[in-house]
């Protein structure tokens, strides 16, 4: 597995739908909705932290995942950005 892999499946856009449905903050009522974390901003310094478990649906349990991640030699942040983010100057670590 590639860390940027990893990183996207983290920033994918989530559809709410069914008993995951989005309570409206105006009406209470269940709302169907698409929940994607972004960036505002790139950091100056980046650590990153892998969770090395998952939840299990068929055993309940939660499992360790025991593969291997490959790291590149230069991680660009760009595709992470919100599209509101203010204008960034650095988005590459190395």
């Amino acid at each position: 597995t590639a860390l940027e892999g990893e990183l996207a499946a983290g920033f994918d856009t989530e559809q709410l739908t069914g008993d995951n449905r989005y309570a409206c903050q105006v009406c209470g009522s269940p709302q169907e909705a698409n929940c994607r974390n972004a960036l505002q901003a790139v950091p100056p310094l980046l650590h990153i932290v892998l969770d090395r478990f998952h939840w299990d649906g068929c055993s309940g349990e939660h499992k360790k995942l025991c593969h291997k991640v490959s790291y590149p030699e230069t991680l660009d942040l760009a595709p992470f950005l919100d599209r509101t983010a203010k204008e960034v100057h650095a988005t590459k670590f190395e």
